[in-house]
């Protein structure tokens, strides 16, 4: 049985028996994947992590191991390691195997509790060999504050809201991501009850959610879950021969600031309940009481009480202050002790106070052609971050190329087309401006800039530089291309007429009419943004020279745009 063969089998029943022969998965384990059995006449490759359990900012180191057909260190080739969770230094994921076909990076955990993979990529005997390994990082550990409920005792068929906040191990707010809470209670796991399953934490470390009774009576305990901790509370539902109340509908739920009313803006929202008998009917000249939970800015509710219809239904009006606040409105059977609450309401501008816009393209083929079409979203909101009123105006400006003059918003957003099309800017760079009318007639505005890119390289940044084959030697033809590594890594500029970088998907391709030069990768996709640099007007081209002993050579790249603009290239080289 030869060498690769034996390890394999090792690794294989190490694996599964008692996952793994270090003593059971500790966080220090590594995490061994071969990409293949290994066997005679071919190529073998594994990754391990020195630590698969990380938490936030936890660096480790990561090895890969390759090996050839033959059974031999697969040494001096070029591996590209990249992970989808984390940052692997070298920044740029290459690193050179050794004398015994190893690799080494470091992968520095990233700031998502998630699960993640770490891949290295080669080419081994002339064929392209993969393999990856698993990590997850860990939130740190949390702990949970009280329970609450805005009500502790509801009729049947009513509501309330729980919240809970999670803290880290020294009891203060965890808002560095949001945490997922999993409520629950015994009566909604029987069917009786409802509550939000499961809730995030918001910026301030606090999970809210809504408890309903629909058939139980009594006292239910809510229980809030996190891993590692948990917190309950009781609450109390009053039986049906008591009479119940439930909300039903409140009219606008967003109502603006005192003295802001305008056409679609309203001060006042009518909020209604129902009164249910001892029999499940609706109560006719039940007294109800209404409160609010907060007064803030003179917030008032009017009537404070009112008597229920044929129907079972009440009703009150909730005016505006001069303060933005949240608030619920309590109604309160009179005499019987049973409660509901209504839906979470807001008092706020309605009016703009912040606006951003976003498009579909940054980087458009369009400085050499007409015509060409780049939507532009602009999202607007309040002093209170809610969308704001429907059909509230935004205005639009370009110094390049045509605009739509305006839009309306529906859900808090709207949209217009930006068309390539003179006037044009010398230097390709569009600005856009969107504006609305805020509070006191001032303007709210947001200036931003996205690429009209052209199909065609800039020449005197289209280069390529760096090191290739064994010698030292002539170099043919500019640019220079020096010729010393057998395997190394070249540097590509390409960049478009005006430095900016190429249309986003535009494809740079690199090949060789030389036998025996091989590339990772073998291509790259320009992505969409506007930030020139490392990943878009700069590229890392590893190459392997495995056959050439000795002449002359050439490097073709050839960048072709979306709509198939091509232009190549030739770097040549000798030694």
């Amino acid at each position: 049985m030869n060498k690769l063969l034996q390890l394999f089998l090792t690794t294989l029943f190490c694996t599964l028996i008692f996952s793994g022969c270090n003593g059971g998965g500790s966080s220090s384990s590594q995490v061994i994947v071969p990409v293949q059995m290994p066997s005679s006449g071919s190529s073998f490759g594994s990754v391990s992590i020195t630590k698969d359990i990380l938490q936030f900012g936890d660096t480790t180191n990561v090895t890969a191991n390759f090996t050839k057909k033959d059974g031999t260190p697969a040494s001096g080739i070029s591996v590209n390691f990249s992970t989808n969770l984390g940052t692997i230094l070298p920044a740029t994921g290459i690193a050179l195997t050794d004398a015994n076909g190893t690799a080494i990076v470091q992968l520095i955990a990233g700031s998502n509790a998630a699960q993640g993979k770490v891949t290295a990529v080669t080419t081994v005997d002339n064929k392209p060999v993969s393999t990856s390994a698993s990590f997850s990082i860990n939130l740190p550990p949390l702990k949970l504050g009280i329970l609450s409920l805005d009500l502790s005792s509801i009729s049947y068929g009513g509501s309330t809201t729980v919240r809970v906040q999670v803290n880290d191990a020294n009891m203060v707010p965890y808002t560095s991501q949001p945490v997922d809470v999993t409520f629950t209670s015994v009566q909604a796991a029987l069917g009786k009850a409802s509550i939000s399953t499961t809730a995030r934490t918001d910026s301030t470390g606090f999970a809210t959610a809504t408890y309903t009774s629909l058939t139980n009576t009594g006292i239910d305990t809510i229980t809030a879950l996190i891993a590692g901790d948990s917190k309950t509370a009781n609450v109390t539902v009053s039986p049906l021969d008591t009479g119940a109340i439930s909300y039903v509908s409140a009219s606008p739920t967003t109502i603006v600031l005192k003295g802001m009313a305008a056409p679609g803006l309203s001060e006042t929202s009518n909020v209604v309940f129902k009164v249910l008998d001892t029999v499940g009917l609706p109560k006719v000249s039940q007294l109800v009481d209404f409160t609010l939970t907060t007064s803030a800015g003179g917030l008032a509710v009017l009537p404070i009480s009112a008597s229920s219809d044929k129907d079972g239904i009440v009703s009150t009006t909730v005016q505006a202050g001069i303060a933005s606040t949240p608030f619920r409105v309590i109604a309160t059977v009179r005499g019987a002790a049973i409660a509901s609450q209504s839906a979470q309401m807001v008092v706020s501008t309605g009016v703009p106070a912040n606006i951003s816009t976003s498009f579909k393209t940054l980087a458009s083929e369009s400085f050499n052609s007409d015509g060409i079409i780049v939507p532009v979203t602009a999202r607007l909101s309040d002093n209170m971050q809610n969308p704001v009123q429907d059909h509230t105006v935004v205005y639009f400006t370009t110094d390049d190329g045509a605009i739509g003059s305006s839009c309306f918003t529906a859900n808090g957003f709207c949209s217009v087309d930006w068309t390539s099309q003179a006037p044009r800017t010398h230097n390709g760079t569009i600005s856009i401006t969107a504006s609305a009318v805020g509070a006191n007639g001032n303007l709210v505005s947001q200036t931003s800039s996205i690429v009209s890119a052209s199909n065609r390289p800039k020449d005197s940044t289209f280069l390529l530089t760096g090191t290739i084959n064994p010698a030292s030697a002539a170099v043919v033809g500019p640019p220079a291309v020096p010729v010393t590594a057998q395997s190394s890594v070249l540097d590509l500029t390409v960049e478009d007429a005006n430095g900016h970088l190429m249309p986003s998907g535009t494809i740079i391709a690199v090949s060789s009419s030389t036998a025996g030069l091989t590339f990772l990768p073998v291509s790259f996709v320009v992505p969409d943004t506007t930030v020139t640099g490392a990943g878009t007007t700069m590229f890392k081209v590893g190459v392997t020279n495995g056959n050439i002993t000795g002449g002359s050579g050439s490097i073709i790249v050839t960048v072709t745009t979306p709509k198939t603009v091509a232009t190549t290239k030739t770097f040549n080289f000798a030694w």
